[in-house]
C-alpha cells in the first residue's frame, strides 16, 4: 500500500542538485592597483627598500637646501635692517651736527668761539696756553675750572691788551676789556657764541678806528697769533665729537 510522502525504498535517492557558486566581486576602476615592475633580476621587495632608502635621503637633501635658504633670506633681511638702522642714525647725526671755529675780528680786536652747525655743542673740554701760562679743565669740575678762568683772565687780558690797548685806554678812560672761556658743561647753541676777549665801551663798541687804534688792532692780531686753544665738543647724543684746536697746548701733554 502506497502511504503518500512515503520513500520508496526501491527507487534510487537523486542528490539535490548543486547551486552554482557566487561570481566574485568585479574591482572597481578606483580599485585596481599598479603592476609593480622592476629591473630583470631585481626582486619587488628589494625595489621598495631601494627607493624608500633613496626617497628618505632626497627628502632629507631638500630640507636641508629649505632650512638653509630660510637661514641666508633671515640673516640677508637683519644686515639690510641693520644698516638701514646705521644710516638712519647717521643722518639723524648730522643732522645735529655741531661744528665751532674761532672768529677774529681785528677792527673791533675782539674774538670769539662760533657755533655754525646744526645742532647745539656740548663743551667737554678747554685748554688753553699764552705767555708761558697754560690752563686745562681735564680732570676739573665746573668749580674748580671757574677759578682757574678766574686766574687766567688778568693774565689774559695783560697779554693781549697792555702793549696794543694801552694808548687807546690812555685816550679813551672808559674803555674795557673782556676776557673769558667756555667751561666743560657748557652748551653753545646754533648759531651762538662765546666771547674769548673784547675790546669796548660800556655803552657800545669801539670808536672809528684812528691810527692809533690800526697800529694796536695789528698789536693785537699778532698777540692773538701767540695764543693756542684746544675746545673738545660733542653733539647732544654723545656720538659725534670733535676738537677746535690752533696750535698745540703744552698742558694737555700732562
Amino acid at each position: 500500500m502506497n502511504i503518500p510522502g512515503a520513500t520508496d525504498p526501491s527507487q534510487p535517492v537523486v542528490p539535490p542538485a548543486a547551486q552554482p557558486s557566487p561570481l566574485p566581486p568585479v574591482a572597481q576602476p578606483d580599485e585596481v592597483q599598479p603592476i609593480k615592475t622592476a629591473p630583470a633580476g631585481t626582486p619587488v621587495g628589494e625595489k621598495k627598500t631601494w627607493i624608500e632608502r633613496y626617497g628618505s635621503f632626497a627628502a632629507a637633501v631638500c630640507s636641508l637646501f629649505v632650512a638653509g635658504t630660510s637661514l641666508w633670506v633671515a640673516i640677508s633681511a637683519l644686515k639690510v635692517s641693520t644698516k638701514q638702522q646705521q644710516h638712519d642714525t647717521a643722518h639723524k647725526e648730522l643732522l645735529i651736527k655741531p661744528f665751532l671755529f674761532s672768529r677774529a675780528d681785528e677792527l673791533s680786536m675782539a674774538a670769539a668761539i662760533v657755533n655754525s652747525g646744526l645742532g647745539p655743542a656740548d663743551i667737554k673740554r678747554v685748554a688753553i696756553a699764552f705767555d708761558n701760562s697754560c690752563y686745562d679743565s681735564r680732570g676739573l669740575d665746573e668749580t674748580k675750572w671757574r677759578e682757574q678762568i678766574s686766574d687766567a683772565r688778568p693774565k689774559l687780558d695783560r697779554f693781549l691788551y697792555n702793549d696794543s690797548a694801552a694808548a687807546l685806554r690812555a685816550a679813551n678812560q672808559s674803555l674795557l676789556s673782556y676776557v673769558g672761556l667756555p667751561y666743560p658743561g657748557e652748551l653753545i647753541p646754533v648759531g651762538g657764541s662765546v666771547s674769548i676777549a673784547a675790546l669796548r665801551t660800556p655803552a657800545q663798541p669801539i670808536p672809528i678806528p684812528t691810527p692809533e687804534h690800526t697800529k694796536a688792532s695789528k698789536i693785537f692780531s699778532e698777540k692773538l697769533l701767540q695764543t693756542t686753544i684746544l675746545i673738545e665738543y660733542c653733539s647732544m647724543t654723545g656720538r659725534s665729537c670733535h676738537n677746535l684746536r690752533y696750535g698745540t697746548v703744552p698742558c694737555e701733554k700732562k
